[in-house]
């Protein structure tokens, strides 16, 4: 997911977060976060991306 605050809109709507605020997201669902990752895509676009899984 893009990394950041807010929301656009236009050909597709787009909702941003922070790393930390989605990873609290994830744990509050229950969720264990096993990896997130952070890279710059193209046009310097930041991303963040989430593994995370539901307990046994």
């Amino acid at each position: 997911m893009r990394n950041g605050d807010g929301e656009t809109s236009g050909e597709y709507h787009t909702v941003y977060w922070r790393r930390d605020d989605f990873a609290a997201r994830l744990e509050s669902a229950g969720l264990v976060l096993i990896r997130d990752d952070f890279n710059v895509g193209r046009d310097r676009e930041e991303w963040n991306t989430f593994l995370a899984v539901r307990p046994s």
